[in-house]
């Protein structure tokens, strides 16, 4: 069904001509498997490189499934890959193509209305990694961290993603968050509702402002409401 679904929205198609990495070794095997490996990890709950084991033992039926000769089975070649893009001009350019995308997608589902929602997580790091600052961590006190910042629709789709340092505020520039002109792009006609975790906006009545071409209701929700998606980093 899986591999149904991705044909069906020319997955491999948008991979092979929308991600800016170009291998030209001889021994190079494309990119798309590598891409596939790391869609499938995150299907199967992972949320790190190294989950990529967590389906191995069926890598002969996923080969068959998705039409592939070959499937990576080592995080360090999904760490080799993303690493290539190593420059801003270079994630501009992705994050674009997958705005794009998304945006295909959502126009094919035909969604006319849905609730807005948005919410933030900490993730710990561990070494050094760009960003991961000591900030607010429930579960590892003290460890450094990253906060992003995300909104999705209620059917699920992620519509917009900021990385930020572990350091900053729940609600940080999350006005400036709502007011980037493709987010609104990818919100249906209608928009009854936006609902945010307690403490991630603060901002409801500049979020009005940010949304002000919207009629909407702003709903918080009092727990740690529900996250989407997984962070690779």
């Amino acid at each position: 069904m899986v591999a149904k679904f991705l044909e069906v929205i020319a997955f491999r198609s948008w991979v092979e001509n929308a991600i800016p990495i170009r291998e030209s070794s001889n021994n190079s095997r494309g990119i798309y498997g590598k891409v596939l490996a790391q869609f499938l990890t995150i299907l199967s709950g992972g949320v790190r490189f190294h989950h990529l084991g967590w389906w191995e033992c069926g890598v002969e039926v996923l080969k068959a499934a998705f039409d592939l000769p070959w499937i990576p089975r080592a995080a360090s070649t999904l760490t080799r890959f993303w690493n290539k893009i190593n420059t801003q001009a270079l994630a501009e350019q992705m994050g674009e193509r997958a705005r794009r995308f998304v945006r295909t997608i959502i126009e094919w589902e035909s969604i006319t209305e849905d609730n807005l929602n948005l919410d933030s997580c900490v993730i710990t790091r561990y070494g050094q990694q760009e960003g991961a600052k000591r900030g607010y961590n429930p579960k590892k006190h003290g460890r450094p961290s990253h906060h992003p910042l995300m909104a999705f629709l209620g059917c699920g789709y992620v519509v917009n993603l900021w990385n930020r340092a572990g350091n900053a505020g729940a609600g940080q520039s999350a006005v400036d968050f709502f007011k980037m002109d493709f987010l609104t792009s990818l919100l249906p006609p209608s928009l009854p509702s936006c609902r945010e975790r307690s403490g991630v906006l603060r901002v409801g009545s500049r979020l009005g402002g940010a949304l002000r071409w919207r009629s909407f209701t702003l709903n918080t929700l009092m727990t740690n409401g529900s996250k989407r998606g997984a962070m690779w980093w």
